[in-house]
């Protein structure tokens, strides 16, 4: 799901995205599907949230904040982009970068699938475009990719480097894409 806003309008912009991304009947859903399991202490244990700031993000009253939202996405398997829009021009960078880095894709398909985006910049980028990616998008997102990357897209070299760049002190095993029988 991803989720784009303005950043001169912050919080009029983002209660307007998440509206426009159906949030409203995601977190119906939820509370419907913990009404069915009796409560919410199976999914708080799991997205690392007490109850009390869970039941308030997702209760038809509370106002869902966007880091609980993401901790319980992920605690479902389900995945929460938060994609920042300075202007226009910044959006059309964006295409311009996706369409370059992710060229078997259509330029808001790759933008939608952050992940392999961020990835495929982070491996493949010039000078110029790892600055704009820096400049664009804040260091947790790029921690985010480097913590949940996509199989196959990093080389050593680049691994390591992003890691360090972004003050990660441990370099895990490079995600390698396994290939099916």
């Amino acid at each position: 799901m991803v989720i784009n806003y303005r950043e001169n309008n912050t919080l009029a912009s983002l209660n307007e995205a998440l509206l426009e991304a159906h949030i409203d009947r995601f977190l119906g859903g939820l509370r419907e599907k913990e009404r069915e399991s009796k409560g919410f202490s199976d999914l708080a244990r799991t997205s690392r949230l007490n109850r009390e700031t869970l039941y308030t993000t997702i209760s038809p009253t509370g106002n869902p904040r966007l880091d609980t939202l993401v901790s319980v996405l992920q605690a479902m398997g389900l995945g929460l982009q938060v994609v920042a829009h300075q202007d226009r021009d910044d959006e059309l960078a964006a295409l311009g970068m996706a369409a370059k880095y992710v060229w078997w894709k259509e330029p808001p398909e790759a933008l939608a699938d952050f992940r392999l985006f961020i990835a495929q910049m982070m491996t493949f980028g010039t000078m110029g475009d790892t600055r704009w990616m820096l400049d664009t998008y804040r260091a947790s997102e790029l921690r985010h990719v480097l913590r949940n990357p996509p199989p196959g897209v990093f080389n050593g070299r680049s691994w390591h480097f992003w890691h360090h760049k972004l003050g990660m002190p441990s370099v895990p095993e490079m995600p390698v894409r396994s290939m099916g029988n």
